[in-house]
């Protein structure tokens, strides 16, 4: 086979669901699916997610220090899932409105645009707009975040800086392995929105996959 032990368990696990389905609506007599066993996986370094608690622990590392950017960019992170270049790449006018709903666009990985959005809810917006207020006078072209060193002040921030930034806080409260990394915070979102009983189709929404495979390995 070409394909990888990872792609072939996601399918294994689209039949397993489909044949389940067949059977509790009574189209097949018996699921031939049932006992359709994975193949085997090397495990190889992964990018651990955090717990509720952990994710409040962090955030209230930012927020006990005054930290507004960091706070606001970590927060939104952990909420709609972001990579550290697509934090990067924001800028202040990406805050919309999609029909009735506030959103932000975001210029994705290998995207030459910023053609996907993902919704703008309080517990995301209000840090966020709290940030740019205390910033002062912004332009919608203006950086979503700046670097706020002494060489650097008000250009944007690289996604380095962003990682740089989530390390110090993982740190801080005790997350020190190296499978706590910037994408971790990616990876706590889609997991945690599994665990709240969001739809599949949904978390690769909001996630951004291109296949559902990708947003399957969350359950």
């Amino acid at each position: 086979s070409n394909f990888s032990n990872l792609t072939v368990n996601a399918y294994m696990t689209a039949v397993r669901i489909f044949y389940t389905w067949l059977y509790d609506e009574d189209y097949i007599p018996k699921n031939i699916a049932k006992n359709l066993e994975n193949v085997e996986t090397v495990k190889t370094h992964q990018r651990k997610a955090l717990t509720e608690e952990e994710c409040a622990s962090l955030l209230n590392y930012y927020k006990g220090q005054g930290r507004t950017r960091d706070y606001a960019m970590v927060n939104l992170m952990l909420r709609i899932g972001l990579r550290t270049i697509e934090v990067s790449r924001m800028k202040v006018g990406d805050i919309g409105q999609n029909g009735k709903n506030r959103v932000i666009w975001i210029h994705g990985k290998g995207r030459v645009g910023k053609d996907d959005f993902n919704l703008l809810e309080e517990p995301a917006f209000i840090p966020l707009r709290d940030y740019i207020a205390v910033r002062g006078h912004v332009d919608p072209n203006d950086p979503m975040f700046v670097s706020e060193a002494s060489n650097g002040k008000g250009n944007r921030i690289d996604s380095k800086t962003v990682s740089s930034i989530v390390r110090e806080g993982l740190n801080a409260i005790g997350l020190t392995g190296a499978e706590y990394t910037a994408h971790s915070l990616r990876n706590t979102c889609g997991s945690l929105l599994i665990k709240a009983g969001i739809s599949l189709p949904r978390v690769q929404q909001v996630m951004r996959h291109k296949n559902m495979a990708t947003t399957q390995g969350y359950v």
